[in-house]
């Protein structure tokens, strides 16, 4: 997935320098052949369980993709009931290029929420505490 889709679709933004690599820590992910590979693309730009920068454990309150975006994709793409795997594959990247700005703009103040609450915390897990949406 990385060499067949990542660094075609990184080529496509000019200034694809300056992004980070995020991942959290199934075996795949942290598989010293995985790490290597996402190195050669992006150096020491890599939050990863065995990254440059470690990854918090079990922090879904930190990760965009678990507080946000597979919920807010889960209830556009199955409102519309795909039929098959092909149909489910278009509504996701549909529904993913049709998202928009301000709700963009929402999710990384809302991020930057979460992250100054977890400095507070001492990075304890934040359960007890409920983000605006």
């Amino acid at each position: 997935m990385i060499n067949n889709f990542l660094v075609g679709e990184l080529t496509k933004f000019p200034q694809n320098d300056n992004f980070w690599f995020q991942q959290d820590g199934p075996t795949s992910h942290t598989a010293r052949v995985s790490i290597n590979a996402i190195q050669q693309i992006f150096g020491n730009r890599i939050i990863s369980q065995n990254g440059d920068i470690h990854w918090p454990p079990r922090s879904p309150d930190l990760s965009i993709c678990d507080f946000f975006l597979w919920g807010y994709l889960k209830s556009k793409v199955y409102a519309r009931k795909p039929r098959n795997i092909d149909e489910l594959k278009n509504k996701i990247k549909e529904e993913i290029a049709s998202i928009p700005l301000e709700v963009i703009h929402r999710v990384v103040e809302n991020i930057r929420n979460r992250l100054e609450e977890c400095l507070k915390r001492d990075g304890h897990h934040l359960e007890d505490i409920i983000f605006k949406k």
